[in-house]
């Protein structure tokens, strides 16, 4: 088997990296501060569009609710009682039975 040695690759050495400078450390809370307030306004940003898919979805179950009602009441018979009819007489919604027109 060839190994890195005789492909004249060299292994991997880890590296330490170099202690933080006084310079670098004096940034530091900058920065936390910064990473903290862009994570709080991701995670306001995150509830409020949640808070609006919610609120969307209930006023779509609400009117759906609302429009499946009106489509039932749509579909009720009623009873009429026309002028110089004696009795009642059933008609549909946008249709009128021949007897009624006779009368």
């Amino acid at each position: 088997m060839i190994n890195g040695k005789d492909k004249n690759i060299g292994g991997t050495k880890m590296r330490i990296p170099p202690p933080p400078s006084r310079e670098e450390l004096k940034f530091l809370p900058k920065y936390i501060a910064y990473k903290a307030a862009l994570l709080r306004e991701k995670l306001v940003l995150t509830y409020v569009i949640a808070t609006l898919m919610v609120l969307f979805a209930v006023h779509f179950a609400v009117t759906r609710f609302e429009i499946s009602n009106l489509y039932e009441q749509l579909r009720t018979k009623e009873y009429i009682l026309a002028p110089g009819v004696q009795d009642f007489t059933t008609v549909s919604p946008q249709s009128v039975p021949d007897d009624y027109i006779s009368n």
